[in-house]
């Protein structure tokens, strides 16, 4: 036992270790205010930085702005992890941000912290175009309106603290209003409401909010969801069905081709009626685009659906891809693959073989007689392994796209120059040994007392 015991924890270390060295980089640490990052003025506030139990320092960031990295003050460096401010004024409002230390190096800065003082000015009012009760997949209309020349209003929720919309505000009845538009509300979007003013030199100093207003929203029915048949990328020529899918006791259906998912009226109705499907014999271009959908129940409409983007490919020659990295690279490297065609093409569309909604699209820069454009994949790891392809495309047919270029498989190994696959093998031995070291634990146990017990006879 005192053999084995020691091997079993070398191994969990060494798993451990193994695991953390392949991810390539530190997590950003989680950063907060507290009580809240809405603060009034002349009361106290407190910047935590979350990192791990193993960090060694702490920094804390005043910035500008998220970038560049080096417009940022340094507020707090070292063990401590909390930025304790007595009394909000308006040169503490911002944005804040921060990192850690661990193993010696330093984690990746955390996602930005917007400080606020609000009650620097009288509040506006905030009132609802469409009524306090509406209808689910109703369009609501919320006015906020105030007697000073404020350049802004903020709206927020009260349950959900990362809902902020900003809207310049417009001249009206000797003020300043403006209207924010909640498109297609659900359930999740009733709730209590309020608004701020604010100027465009100060955007971090707001005024008191306005009285509350509470939105009900009523008979809520969630958005079907739409697909394509075979799949949404389609070959010139080839047929594809669109595909809705509500709950069984739906009673019709709506199927729309958008040029964008708003505004509603922007939409053509192609089926209505109880069919859930629309059939196309011979995809063209004129059928690419925006696809949505929606379903009735109990006499209301539900929301419409996600978008289905449906794309004709085979319309030019192919492109080629090739990987500036090298198609087998280590976890946590920065991989650039690059797309190139004779064809003067404006965008290369890269895609993943085993990752439908995996599609990045970025415009062109012409190079040697034809266009080309690099997919950047920073600190790649196991997931990202696979086949990729790129197509090239036009901006006034954005959903026309050439043949696909041949496939370029990029493999990802673990810094030791294991394939994650071996690494995945490795480590089924290792849970292997572990197995064996109880069972040889198990053995030594019953012979050990069976000899006892043959002793004392």
């Amino acid at each position: 036992m005192s053999v084995v015991l020691p091997t079993f924890l070398y191994l969990g270390f060494y798993v451990a270790q193994s695991t953390r060295a392949q991810n390539g980089y530190l997590p950003p640490p989680v950063i907060t205010a507290q009580p809240g990052s809405m603060v009034p003025f002349n009361t106290p506030v407190t910047i935590l930085c979350r990192g791990p139990p193993d960090a060694e320092a702490y920094e804390i960031y005043k910035v500008e702005e998220p970038e560049p990295r080096d417009r940022r003050k340094l507020l707090v460096a070292g063990k401590t992890d909390t930025l304790s401010i007595q009394e909000m004024t308006p040169d503490r409002t911002g944005l804040y941000r921060c990192s850690y230390r661990s193993g010696g190096h330093w984690s990746l800065l955390s996602d930005p912290l917007h400080v606020v003082m609000t009650g620097s000015y009288d509040k506006p009012s905030l009132s609802s175009m469409s009524g306090p009760v509406v209808a689910s997949g109703d369009n609501v209309k919320l006015q906020c309106f105030s007697r000073i020349k404020f350049d802004a209003f903020i709206l927020t929720k009260e349950d959900a603290p990362q809902f902020t919309q900003r809207q310049s505000s417009t001249a009206q009845d000797n003020g300043q209003q403006t209207t924010f538009h909640l498109n297609r509300v659900t359930s999740t979007q009733a709730g209590t409401y309020r608004c701020y003013g604010a100027f465009s030199i100060y955007s971090y100093v707001w005024s008191h909010p306005s009285d509350p207003l509470q939105l009900e929203v009523r008979g809520y029915l969630p958005p079907p969801v739409i697909t394509a048949q075979p799949g949404s990328m389609v070959p010139f020529y080839t047929p594809v069905t669109i595909l809705c899918r509500g709950p069984p006791d739906a009673e019709a259906y709506e199927i729309y081709k958008v040029k964008d998912p708003e505004p509603r009226d922007a939409r053509k109705l192609l089926v209505a009626g109880k069919t859930s499907t629309l059939s196309i014999q011979e995809m063209k271009p004129d059928r690419t685009g925006l696809y949505r959908c929606s379903y009735r129940r109990g006499g209301h409409w539900s929301q419409l659906s996600d978008p289905l983007r449906v794309v004709m490919t085979g319309s030019y020659d192919k492109p080629s891809l090739s990987s500036m990295s090298g198609t087998v690279v280590a976890s946590g490297d920065n991989v650039k693959l690059q797309c190139f065609s004779s064809i003067k093409f404006e965008a290369f569309i890269l895609t993943k073989e085993d990752a439908p909604r995996f599609t990045q699209r970025q415009s062109s820069t012409a190079q040697d007689n034809g266009q080309q454009t690099t997919f950047h994949m920073d600190h790649v790891t196991a997931t990202q392994a696979g086949t990729y392809r790129c197509y090239g495309a036009f901006s006034s047919y954005p959903y026309v796209w050439s043949h696909p270029s041949d496939p370029l498989q990029l493999e990802v190994r673990g810094r030791a120059g294991w394939s994650v696959s071996l690494v995945n093998q490795v480590r089924l031995s290792l849970a292997g040994l572990v197995l064996l070291a109880l069972v040889v634990v198990l053995v030594e146990a019953y012979y050990s007392h069976k000899r006892s017990f043959h002793g004392l006879r």
